[in-house]
């Protein structure tokens, strides 16, 4: 068994509203799971750019495309459980 935590990455482009959305979403997932996080501006990459550019946000797990256009949680949070995210510590 690993103790490597899940890899979710967001991409996302600035100015956009569902991806502050998305981010959100997210970060609420993290104060009940325990799982790094990458936010990657398609913007950075051209072929990031051609391959996303309408459908941001998007939303993959150790490169597996989970949700575009907006998150859907009971999905993600499942799938983030299947790979192994832990609870979160409980904040103090």
């Amino acid at each position: 068994m690993s103790d490597a935590r899940p890899a979710l990455t967001l991409y996302m482009h600035r100015d956009c509203h569902l991806c502050v959305e998305a981010r959100a979403d997210i970060e609420m997932l993290q104060r009940e799971l325990d799982f790094d996080l990458r936010e990657v501006d398609i913007h950075s990459d051209e072929a990031l750019l051609r391959a996303y550019c309408e459908r941001v946000p998007v939303v993959a797990l150790q490169g597996r495309e989970l949700c575009d256009l907006h998150v859907d949680n009971p999905l993600l949070r499942e799938a983030l459980i299947a790979a192994g995210a832990a609870r979160a510590a409980p904040e103090s």
